[in-house]
């Protein structure tokens, strides 16, 4: 992959990362559940893919109707997994963040980082990167 590409999909992951850091200071305590960005990463990823079909609205005169019509296609596809994702990472924060309160999953803080932390962080942030790998490659 070329620099550009690289220090396209950097952008978004240091704002995630910041987004972590902004969420410690508005809460005024530094915490781990602070960098649990997986579900503000999804909901990204499904505003990009739909602000992605305006722009597709916007600049259609100058595509061919195949090309036009293959980025709608394949966006609509996007807006989907984008969707469908965010609804899974969303099941992931409602099971392990009740953890808080039901005791027999608070015991197993581990599972609820890996779940959150991890898992929920690499789907919303996979969304996330897969939009803008298909927009840069002329995909979306």
């Amino acid at each position: 992959m070329d620099e550009h590409l690289w220090l396209t999909l950097a952008i978004p992951a240091a704002f995630l990362l910041i987004t972590g850091v902004v969420k410690c200071l508005v809460r005024n305590r530094v915490a781990w559940d602070n960098f649990y960005l997986g579900l503000d990463a999804a909901l990204a990823a499904l505003a990009n893919g739909i602000v992605n079909v305006v722009d597709i609205v916007r600049v259609g005169s100058g595509l061919s109707s195949e090309a036009r019509e293959q980025r709608i296609v394949s966006t609509a596809a996007f807006i989907f997994i984008a969707f469908s994702l965010l609804l899974f990472v969303m099941v992931i924060h409602q099971y392990w963040e009740a953890s808080k309160v039901e005791p027999q999953r608070a015991k197993r803080r581990w599972w609820r980082a890996v779940w959150l932390g991890v898992i929920g962080n690499f789907i919303g942030t996979g969304a996330l990167l897969i939009f803008i790998y298909g927009r840069l490659k002329g995909y979306l």
